[in-house]
């Protein structure tokens, strides 16, 4: 590969090194790294390149930012006779310097923290039910290690038996949980939204291997010694006991209680957290983009910087383009734009207005720019809410005009007529100003959640200092069939002008408006798994210790049954003790839900973290579920024989 010659943008390269597999650098999809050249007559402005530097030990990104902001005064001096005094005193103009990982991570740290609460959550209901479930078994087998020690067994055989038996427990729950990693990393990595930061390079490592290793450890040791706690009562009192049945003692049931309080508080906050997620995601889904997204095919085409020269001649070649997808069947309409919607905030310029005097100091509205192609607002579906919009004959024959967004007219001329007013984006003292033509919608520039930003659309040709032609344009293709079908002669029709043009993130516009929602989704997915695991370990821990109370009291009971107390009484009392319990968990739930929710504050969408709906309908369903897991023990209770139990008693 090495000394290799390739060309890239029109541009011959020489292969000098090839970096280790698995290098992304700023982001996944670069692939190539060429030489930044900056020439020494370059003038100031752009802002549009970042830096990467490493600081010097005991260096602070602080203190880089104050060395940075010490050379930007000195700017005017390098680029005299620029606009550079202007933008230094006006836009005060600073260096923003922050560390690498931040810039890599982005807005998902905070998602991240909150999925690994989550699993935290969980992690605990689990270890709740596992100690309830150790505790009954330490409590039917209290007569046995009552008997080992009365015949001399040593207080540490017992424990050894007991260690060994969580530590073969937790060995094979930690192997299964292994396997299961192994195959749900695969799954988040095939699945899982490409925009989550180096996602492809999660995996089970040794620092995975070793936490497992030292959780399993920790679990083994901790419910290993549960049931030791439950031998230390007096082997005499145990043994005169003997095999007769017995009233469950409020200590023990006391603390089993509080297990599956704990397993019901957690269950409702990971349920709430999941149903803010839910409505979030569903209001999301009400936000209308401003355009129609449906069968839409999109591409992007960059010209080689040594071809189609000038102005007009990259329109040229787009216009021919566009004339030929427009020509394939099942194509209803073809146009281009040089950024989509929603894909990012793609530059803007300072708009001016024709009769505003400009003040000294006083920074004018920073407005996104589009060059647009004639037929991309009705491609798209963005409303024509006044005048007209782009035509053919706007980029061919050199006019002047532009098309603006209902916010910016919002902005600039509230409750005005906009047509006719003559507008700039730049700061050419001497501008070519451009005519208003027509009013369209709004859309947005980032994430559909930030909402629209003020645009305006001018064509692919004009004259004046911003007289240009983009050489890279996203193509918009509206079809009457799946879009991805037409793929391929898309690329026909693209190579057929030019073989060197390569055709690049080709999507659907529905893929688009889907990613810019993609984290909320996942998040909330990842939520909803976790929320309903606790609910089903809640609902089994309920069911089991309920279980074993009705076991534990069956004497009892079939001592009420005999004295006349009806089936119905019976189930009452049981799934009262279940309700009481519920409901304690509930309200504890409710109170740490209020708490911790708040975190998702930046997450959510349309809805408040305190959000009564949620609280309440995930509190009902709780309590419900609840209920339903006590039901079944509950008609068991009321089934007992009194006869055969008191027999047995």
């Amino acid at each position: 590969t090495l000394g290799r010659g390739i060309q890239i943008n029109g541009f011959p390269f020489v292969v000098v090194g090839v970096m280790p597999r698995g290098f992304s650098f700023p982001d996944t999809e670069t692939l190539a790294w060429i030489p930044r050249v900056v020439p020494a007559t370059a003038s100031f402005g752009g802002f549009s390149d970042q830096s990467v530097a490493r600081l010097r030990a005991n260096a602070t990104p602080a203190d880089a930012q104050a060395d940075l902001n010490a050379v930007i005064p000195t700017l005017a001096d390098r680029f005299p006779g620029s606009s550079a005094q202007s933008v230094i005193d006006d836009a005060k103009l600073a260096a923003l310097v922050r560390p690498l990982k931040q810039h890599i991570v982005g807005n998902i740290e905070r998602t991240l923290w909150i999925l690994l609460g989550t699993v935290g959550f969980v992690l605990l209901i689990a270890c709740a039910n596992v100690a309830n479930l150790l505790l009954v078994r330490a409590e039917s087998r209290e007569r046995d290690i009552a008997v080992r020690t009365a015949l001399g067994a040593p207080r540490s055989r017992i424990v050894r038996l007991f260690l060994v038996e969580s530590s073969v427990l937790t060995a094979a729950g930690a192997l299964l949980g292994l396997v299961l990693t192994l195959g749900g990393v695969r799954a988040l990595i095939a699945f899982g939204p490409a925009n989550i930061p180096r996602l492809d390079e999660i995996g089970v490592n040794m620092t995975v291997l070793g936490f497992t290793g030292v959780i399993s450890v920790l679990a083994a040791f901790v419910f290993g010694a549960i049931p030791l706690f439950r031998t230390a009562s007096s082997i005499v009192s145990t043994l005169k006991e003997g095999g007769r049945a017995a009233t469950t003692g409020h200590t023990r049931l006391h603390a089993r209680h509080v297990l599956i309080v704990t397993q019901i508080a957690l269950a409702l906050v990971l349920l709430v957290g999941s149903g803010l997620m839910v409505r979030s995601f569903w209001h999301l889904q009400q936000i209308d983009p401003g355009f129609r997204a449906e069968n839409v095919l999109t591409f992007d085409i960059g010209l080689p910087p040594g071809d189609y020269p000038g102005q007009a001649s990259p329109a040229a070649f787009q216009q021919q383009l566009l004339d030929r997808l427009a020509g394939l069947p099942g194509v209803e309409h073809a146009s281009a734009v040089s950024c989509l919607p929603l894909s990012s905030w793609c530059g803007g310029d300072p708009l001016y207005q024709e009769g505003v005097p400009r003040t000294v100091g006083d920074i004018p509205p920073i407005v996104a720019m589009r060059r647009a192609a004639p037929g991309y607002l009705e491609t798209m579906g963005i409303p024509l809410l006044a005048g007209r919009t782009l035509e053919r004959d706007d980029h061919e024959h050199v006019t002047n005009v532009a098309v603006v967004s209902a916010r910016l007219v919002e902005l600039l001329w509230p409750g005005e007529d906009p047509l006719g007013r003559r507008v700039f984006p730049g700061g050419n003292p001497n501008p070519s100003w451009y005519t208003i033509v027509g009013v369209v919608g709004d859309v947005g520039t980032g994430n559909v959640t930030e909402g629209p930003s003020p645009l305006i659309y001018l064509p692919m040709v004009s004259d004046g200092d911003r007289g240009y032609s983009p050489r890279t344009m996203t193509f918009v293709v509206r079809t009457a069939t799946p879009p991805l079908d037409l793929a391929p002669a898309v690329r026909r029709e693209v190579w057929a002008m030019n073989r060197n043009i390569p055709v690049a993130h080709m999507r659907t516009l529905e893929d688009l408006v889907a990613e810019s929602g993609i984290q909320m989704a996942f998040a909330m997915l990842l939520l909803i798994i976790a929320a309903a695991v606790a609910l089903t370990l809640g609902a089994v821990g309920v069911y089991g210790v309920i279980s074993y109370v009705v076991g534990q009291r069956r004497g009892e009971i079939a001592l009420r049954i005999a004295l006349g107390a009806q089936g119905d009484d019976v189930r009452r009392m049981v799934l009262g003790q279940g309700g009481r319990v519920a409901a304690v968990g509930v309200a504890l739930g409710l109170g740490g839900a209020i708490a911790l929710t708040r975190l998702m504050a930046a997450l959510l969408y349309g809805v408040a973290p305190t959000d009564p709906i949620t609280y309440g309908s995930v509190s009902v369903v709780l309590f419900l579920v609840t209920l339903l897991a006590a039901y079944i023990p509950a008609r068991r209770a009321a089934a007992v024989d009194p006869v055969e139990a008191m027999r047995a008693e």
